[in-house]
């Protein structure tokens, strides 16, 4: 694992094991841990991608991930989290294609540019952030839940935010905001509970 804060700013970083841990800051070009089995976080951890993009496998541990890809190749691409919380505030494309599943917030916002995939069940006890005023495309195939408020944007010219599936949130307000078109397919649903002063839990 890496331990300690680990900064090797410029240079692809790929890990290969069973399993894996990470004990503090990473400062790398890019970080690949899918060769690994399964990646833990022993403390709150920060990744920062300076050149290239960020490719996690499974995450678990019981703390906050931030992931911040700056550059124009910075995707970032996430297998499966199980942690405590989830931030990424800069990326080029993201993809979701394990469950997400955290006690705290999920935010995917900041200077998120292009798509956010997402390709498998998000499941946050807090609130639920997915995109911002850079996003293109958020293209949602599978479930999105929170026992806070979900906001859902894609407010870049042109932006469109497709639902496949259901989106409800337990306590709070569902707000999905296109620049362009927002299209809802097949199982495509949005439950929202009203905010305690009454007003609609639910708008588009």
């Amino acid at each position: 694992g890496l331990h300690g804060n680990f900064t090797a700013a410029g240079v692809d970083v790929e890990l290969t094991s069973d399993s894996a841990s990470l004990n503090g800051n990473v400062t790398v070009g890019s970080l690949d841990t899918t060769g690994v089995g399964t990646t833990t976080l022993l403390v709150d951890v920060a990744i920062n991608a300076s050149t290239n993009g960020v490719d996690l496998g499974e995450l678990d541990g019981p703390h906050a991930l931030t992931i911040t890809a700056a550059s124009a190749a910075g995707a970032v691409n996430l297998d499966g989290v199980d942690i405590q919380a989830l931030t990424v505030d800069d990326a080029f494309g993201i993809t979701l294609d394990g469950i997400v599943h955290l006690p705290g917030n999920l935010s995917i916002s900041g200077v998120i540019d292009g798509t956010v995939d997402i390709n498998a069940d998000i499941a946050a006890d807090g609130d639920v952030t997915i995109g911002d005023a850079a996003t293109d495309l958020v293209d949602a195939d599978a479930k999105i839940s929170g026992g806070g408020d979900i906001t859902i944007n894609a407010t870049d010219a042109g932006g469109d935010i497709s639902i496949s599936e259901l989106v409800s949130s337990d306590n709070g307000r569902v707000d999905i905001n296109a620049d362009d078109a927002i299209t809802f397919d097949n199982n495509g649903n949005v439950i929202g509970s009203d905010v305690p002063a009454g007003a609609a839990g639910v708008t588009v």
